[in-house]
């Protein structure tokens, strides 16, 4: 049996609580004010009618802040909404989760959603889940730049090539003119240009950086330092990682005779 408040008098007289959690400077974070008046409106609404509209275009701050306060309440509810919180966090981590296999990409989404429910249902508020309240998606983005990164640095790497051993990475690969090499008939096909490409490179690092430069959307360099970037990955300066990239098409180059 539904515990929430139905009564239209009960509702409009929900008052959207602040936050209250203290962050280092002293003070604390503040929802927009069209996020306020979001809630506002959803409770003045049917409470029956809340998961419709998290169906719909409901912001995810205002989706949290209902789960946090119906969790008390409705455990049906709230799972059901919860549902719905947790596919806005997989579009949010798909986002910046990029050039892993199936099995990776899902793992590192159950770890997120994971910690953000937590956050969430926690008895006690905390600065991870007001500021879920505030942004969403930068909050999520956070996480998973930093789980990427980490997920990255425990990747097995091939001793021959120095590059990663996940057979995705191969069909993956694009280099502006070698764009070609995915129009190829057959993965047979695709496999031997690539190995010819990985031979024509003659370090190891210097393929692997074009691999994730190219296949994956790695930066060079960023000024965002939770940003996983080829120059920390390696060790080097962005000059650096340019001279190698620069070598490396022209050996491609010349070895497949292809325009870069």
């Amino acid at each position: 049996m539904s515990l929430l408040p139905t009564s239209p008098g009960a509702a409009r007289a929900y008052h959207v609580p602040p936050l209250t959690v203290l962050r280092p400077n002293g003070k604390v974070y503040v929802r927009r004010r069209d996020i306020e008046e979001r809630i506002a409106s959803v409770f003045r609404d049917d409470p029956t009618r809340w998961v419709q509209e998290a169906k719909k275009d409901l912001p995810a701050e205002v989706l949290i802040h209902l789960i946090r306060y119906v969790a008390r309440y409705d455990r049906n509810t709230a799972g059901d909404l919860i549902f719905e919180l947790s596919k806005r966090v997989q579009s949010v981590v798909l986002r910046w989760a990029r050039g892993f296999s199936q099995v990776e990409a899902d793992r590192i989404i159950e770890t997120i959603q994971r910690d953000i429910i937590e956050f969430v249902l926690a008895e006690q508020p905390s600065l991870g889940s007001d500021f879920l309240e505030v942004a969403f998606s930068e909050a999520v983005k956070r996480r998973t730049i930093k789980l990427v990164a980490k997920a990255q640095r425990l990747r097995p790497v091939s001793l021959s090539t120095g590059v990663t051993t996940q057979e995705s990475d191969l069909p993956d690969l694009r280099l502006n003119g070698l764009e070609e090499l995915l129009r190829l008939d057959s993965l047979a096909s695709r496999r031997e240009m690539l190995d010819k490409a990985r031979a024509a490179v003659k370090d190891p690092r210097h393929f692997e950086a074009l691999l994730l430069r190219y296949g994956h959307d790695w930066p060079i360099e960023s000024e965002n330092a939770d940003v996983p970037t080829l120059a920390t990955r390696f060790g080097v300066s962005p000059r650096q990682i340019r001279n190698w990239i620069m070598k490396g098409l022209e050996s491609i180059r010349t070895a497949l005779g292809v325009q870069l």
